[in-house]
């Protein structure tokens, strides 16, 4: 049996898992609506694992991932990640979701 969520919903759901912080809120409309679009695209209905989504994308600044990844200071960050990550989501300038690799 499968329910429909909204933004709302699935916001809350990492709320009631104690994950509120692993993404801003901005990060979280960005990750459902990436979902609702891999569902839209595929055909296919995915399920909501709150603690799947929190060890299989994260959030961070360009500097963030630089020292998280070794990435030299005159490598273009957001070049890195779409190179290696299987998902890149563009949050501002300097800030991205990735699927980690």
């Amino acid at each position: 049996m499968k329910t429909t969520i909204s933004k709302y919903e699935f916001k809350r759901a990492f709320k009631q898992m104690g994950r509120e912080t692993q993404f801003s809120q901005y990060g979280l409309e960005a990750l459902f609506d990436h979902f609702e679009q891999i569902e839209d695209e595929c055909g296919i209905e995915i399920e909501l694992d709150v603690i799947a989504i929190c060890c299989d994308y994260e959030e961070a600044t360009a500097d963030e991932f630089r020292e998280m990844y070794g990435i030299d200071e005159d490598e273009d960050v957001q070049q890195y990640l779409e190179d290696n990550s299987p998902m890149v989501l563009t949050l501002g300038d300097d800030e991205f979701i990735i699927q980690k690799f």
